[in-house]
């Protein structure tokens, strides 16, 4: 008797697209609830617990806050700049474009070659909005450390309120590439 574990055998070298594309807005959701939580921590900090007194004089506290805007202003302009990269790379091609400088990789003689391109523009347009993710983000974090170094309420709505409103405009916006030459295969 013979026993076979793992019969279904799926190509670990590319995964479908649809799996990856789920992949990333899961993780663009994730940093969305994240923000929410940065605001909800110092909503409740400032709320809820005992007043304490600043952390900062006023005037130290003043040029922080204008550090952070300053700092966030930066970020804003990264973070786009990203994320046009990102979208630049998703960019659809004509099929003589897409067709040039693409070296197919080796695959086994009974399944379709996938393009070694395909691949690594994707990660490397991924790799680009979790970045500018990541910088969007940080502009949250400013405010809620503003909070809790003596900053107003008012700091931790206009930064997180920032970070909600550039990561909507820098949502994933992964065009439909149809589906991978792996997915027509069925197992034997």
């Amino acid at each position: 008797m013979e026993i076979k574990f793992g019969a279904k055998k799926t190509p670990l070298a590319s995964p479908d697209k649809p799996i990856t594309a789920k992949a990333i807005k899961l993780i663009w959701i994730a940093m969305i609830v994240s923000i929410l939580v940065y605001f909800a921590v110092g909503y409740i900090y400032m709320t809820q617990l005992p007043h304490r007194a600043p952390v900062l004089a006023q005037d130290v506290l003043a040029k922080l806050r204008l550090a952070l805007y300053l700092v966030s202003l930066g970020l804003l302009f990264i973070s786009i700049k990203f994320s046009r990269k990102a979208n630049s790379l998703f960019a659809p091609k004509t099929t003589q474009e897409s067709l040039e400088g693409i070296h197919f990789a080796e695959a086994p003689s009974d399944q379709p070659p996938l393009p070694a391109d395909r691949n690594s523009k994707t990660a490397s347009a991924y790799t680009f909005l979790i970045i500018s993710w990541a910088f969007v983000e940080a502009i949250a974090v400013f405010g809620l450390v503003l909070v809790f170094v003596g900053g107003k309420l008012p700091d931790l709505y206009g930064f997180c309120l920032a970070a909600i409103f550039l990561m909507i405009i820098n949502r994933p916006k992964i065009p439909d590439q149809g589906p991978s030459p792996y997915s027509s295969i069925t197992p034997s």
